[in-house]
């Protein structure tokens, strides 16, 4: 079996649990999945890109709330005993959620952009796995 037979066997497999039959002999099937490949890699990028911004607008949502409070509220005692550890602590443990996020969303965009064929397989198997 080769590997273009095993992709075709993969997507009827998969077209199977749609309810989708595809006539593998009609010679307009390969340029619609060469498109609808290249939809889902903008789609993935234009994803990542928008995780990037909520990630930088939550950062610099909570650098201003931090600074905001901490301004408003220095020489406050139950501030400098209590509050900045349910200010600063929270804020911190965000901020290193959204940063690893950001790398996270970065490199998938590197892999759209290089290995487009990596996340579509990977799209692929996800879905094969959960169906």
């Amino acid at each position: 079996m080769t590997v273009s037979d095993q992709i075709i066997a993969v997507l009827n497999d998969l077209c199977e649990k749609f309810g989708i039959a595809i006539n593998w002999t009609s010679e307009n099937v390969i340029p619609y999945l060469t498109e609808l490949c290249g939809r889902y890699i903008t789609y993935e990028i234009a994803i990542s890109v928008a995780w990037i911004v909520v990630d930088i607008a939550t950062i610099t949502c909570l650098y201003n709330i931090v600074k905001y409070t901490h301004k408003k509220l220095k020489g406050n005692w139950e501030y400098n005993e209590f509050g900045k550890f349910f200010l600063f602590v929270p804020s911190v443990i965000i901020s290193v959620i959204c940063v690893f996020d950001f790398w996270c969303q970065i490199f998938d965009i590197v892999t759209c952009i290089t290995f487009p064929e990596k996340m579509i397989f990977e799209y692929v198997s996800e879905l094969m796995k959960s169906a």
